[in-house]
């Protein structure tokens, strides 16, 4: 009888416990997900670049997101707190909805720009691939980080003997770019994987001048004075 009662005490207990620890993961579960926290803006503060902002999700089911505007971000932050009006831009289930909204559920994971910014990122001291252009180059484009700047570009530097290629995000650096023989920037949108170019050695360094023959005249007189020799040699012997 004893035995009989420990064991449906025992039983009660073990479905007493399972319960509790499926509560348990439950509001763990829950805990995480308010946690995530997304990369931040509103409105002027998405073009400045030094402004940077973190906002962290209270909501158990919203996301990180970033609204676009063309390439200009117009909003970031949990999808939850977007402005109605830019919410629209991210409905549907896609991760990026027509280059307009990118979701995604991790933290500060909203840091991407439109999916259609995509360029060729190496560095030929890790990879000497990347030294490689055009079709021999066996590296596929990939995403670009949000730009600030009005225009995202890529670039291609040759430095010595290493080349890089890669996103340039900042206005700094495609002035840099721009003003450097050595440095090539494009635009992915006109065509994508532009910076697959080979950047040449520098210059064409200038072809030597052949100097003057001080001897030449001379060599060409001699010539003159022995074909006449010949000429009257052969008059002697057959006139």
């Amino acid at each position: 009888m004893q035995s009989t009662s420990y064991l449906h005490y025992a039983s009660y207990c073990g479905r007493k416990t399972f319960l509790v620890l499926i509560l348990f993961s439950t509001l763990q579960v829950g805990v995480i997900r308010a946690e995530l926290s997304c990369h931040y803006c509103k409105g002027i503060n998405c073009i400045r670049t030094t402004y940077k902002g973190v906002e962290k999700c209270t909501s158990d089911v919203s996301v990180c997101a970033t609204v676009f505007n063309g390439e200009t971000v117009e909003a970031q932050g949990c999808l939850d707190t977007i402005e109605e009006n830019l919410r629209e831009k991210c409905r549907g289930s896609a991760v990026d909805h027509l280059n307009q909204c990118h979701k995604c559920n991790e933290d500060l994971c909203n840091e991407w720009a439109p999916s259609d910014f995509q360029c060729i990122q190496c560095d030929s001291k890790k990879d000497p691939n990347c030294a490689k252009h055009g079709e021999d180059l066996e590296i596929q484009p990939s995403r670009c980080p949000i730009s600030r700047t009005p225009n995202m570009l890529c670039y291609a530097l040759k430095d010595g003997d290493t080349i890089t290629r890669g996103c340039s995000s900042t206005l700094q650096e495609q002035k840099t770019c721009m003003t450097s023989e050595e440095c090539f920037v494009c635009n992915p949108l006109i065509l994508p994987a532009c910076n697959n170019i080979l950047l040449k050695d520098g210059p064409p360094k200038p072809k030597p001048t052949s100097k003057p023959n001080p001897n030449a005249g001379s060599a060409i007189s001699i010539r003159v004075e022995h074909y006449l020799i010949l000429l009257v040699a052969y008059a002697c012997k057959y006139f």
